[in-house]
């Protein structure tokens, strides 16, 4: 009788060992479920942080640009204005009544100039806009479903913990009495 007490001795410590393993499985899978939906969650934050510094400067250089843009124009339009006066000033001294005259004619196309520079600048922004919205929007879009993918490894993993001593357990059983 001392070999099947000893027997049955053996059993209940197996038993006790593979509950204790599979505890420590348990806790260990949740460590790591905890590790793996920290780290996605920071990195998922990482990319929308970075996009969103990247759109914001892009959008910053096309409002600069636009607004230096527009100065030059405003520059150039004061000039032509400038000089249409000096070119009025001296047909008048030379000619005079045709002064006023080729003064309207002077500022009149100098207007021209100013306002189809002005409405180029504006275009020329809007352009670089519709440029940079979409390779934003592309980026985004690949991005995205890693952040997605990162999220479903917890679960995947934690199915695989589960799964695990279920096997084992069944392995055990079906193998023959000795």
């Amino acid at each position: 009788m001392d070999v099947k007490k000893s027997i049955q001795d053996a059993g209940y410590i197996a038993v006790g060992a593979g509950v204790i393993g599979f505890q420590q499985a348990q806790v260990r899978r949740r460590e790591l479920t905890s590790r793996l939906v920290a780290k996605a969650d920071a990195a998922r934050t990482r990319v929308h942080g970075s996009v969103g510094a990247a759109h914001g400067q892009i959008t910053d250089q096309v409002g600069q640009t636009r607004g230096q843009i527009t100065d030059q124009v405003g520059q150039a339009r004061d000039q032509v204005t400038d000089q249409a006066g000096l070119v009025r000033d001296q047909i008048s001294t030379s000619v005079g009544s045709t002064a006023g005259t080729a003064w309207d004619v002077a500022s009149s196309a100098a207007w021209e100039v100013a306002t189809g520079l002005s409405g180029r600048a504006t275009g020329l922004a809007d352009d670089i806009r519709e440029w940079v919205d979409p390779a934003v929007g592309e980026l985004k879009i690949r991005v995205e479903p890693l952040g997605e993918q990162l999220q479903t490894v917890p679960g995947q993993l934690s199915r695989v913990m589960t799964a695990g001593p279920g096997r084992v357990l069944t392995l055990v059983r079906s193998e023959p009495a000795a």
